[in-house]
């Protein structure tokens, strides 16, 4: 899980307002301090699931030595952790529970991984984590090798 922190300002007489440091765009705004937060992991969520790249988050030290962060803060502004899970790809799990339990799991639903899931991602949504979904890219990775294909084959275009 990955961890970018927001600074939420208010100025007279305006709704607060957030923004992430470390993810240009990434914005949002709020009546109530409440609202602000909410929206602001909203918004991280759209983020990550527009963008194509996600700038790593930088540590809180390395934040408050930034200079714009500074200003903010100077300015009344405060920090808040918005953590992040990213769902991508999925992955097979060798999972032990006793019997009894597994039993009861076949008369909850006829699909227990995503079920498990779900219940996961429901307890970290109830942390205040944003849980994103990202595109599954489908098909094998590209080798980086100009124009071959992942098997060091050249790849046939139709142009000829």
């Amino acid at each position: 899980m990955i961890t970018y922190f927001a600074i939420i300002h208010k100025d007279t007489g305006s709704a607060y307002g957030v923004h992430f440091p470390d993810l240009p765009g990434c914005f949002s705004a709020g009546d109530t301090l409440v609202e602000a937060v909410a929206n602001a992991r909203q918004a991280l969520a759209l983020y990550v699931e527009d963008e194509e790249g996600i700038p790593p988050s930088r540590d809180l030290e390395a934040l408050r030595n930034d200079g714009e962060v500074a200003k903010d803060l100077a300015a009344g502004g405060c920090i808040i952790l918005v953590p992040l899970l990213i769902q991508e790809r999925k992955e097979r799990l060798n999972l032990m529970m006793p019997v009894s339990l597994l039993h009861a799991l076949d008369l909850i639903t006829s699909n227990r991984s995503e079920y498990i899931s779900d219940l996961v991602r429901s307890d970290l949504e109830k942390t205040g984590a944003v849980v994103a979904n990202r595109p599954v890219k489908r098909g094998r990775p590209k080798s980086g090798k100009g124009k071959h294909g992942a098997q060091g084959k050249p790849s046939r275009s139709k142009a000829g």
